[in-house]
């Protein structure tokens, strides 16, 4: 695995399906990635959407925090589940350009 792309993300069900595929769209022909979804807690049907994502996208992880613990605390749960040399991370708001990772 060469990159791991960590968004960590709470209550973005709106957000997230958009922004996992515009990562999946923007990282092709880059080479091995994985994306890791931290949800913190999500309450607002997240979940059932990432659920539904994750057999279309082998690419795709989820974690998830059974409490909120903040961005930091979501950041470090990809962190440590990443398999990637090089960690990303991306916002689930989608507030930073997806073609913001270094790569």
């Amino acid at each position: 695995m060469k990159t791991s792309i960590v968004v960590p993300c709470r209550n973005e069900a709106s957000n997230i399906v958009p922004l996992i595929d515009g990562i999946v769209e923007s990282m092709q022909g880059i080479g091995p990635f994985e994306i890791i979804v931290v949800d913190d807690a999500s309450d607002d049907g997240m979940a059932l959407l990432l659920d539904k994502a994750l057999p279309e996208r082998p690419m795709l992880r989820v974690l998830r925090h059974d409490r909120q613990g903040g961005q930091s605390a979501a950041i470090h749960s990809g962190g440590v589940a990443a398999r990637g040399r090089l960690i990303c991370t991306l916002d689930g708001d989608g507030q930073n350009r997806r073609k913001s990772c270094p790569i």
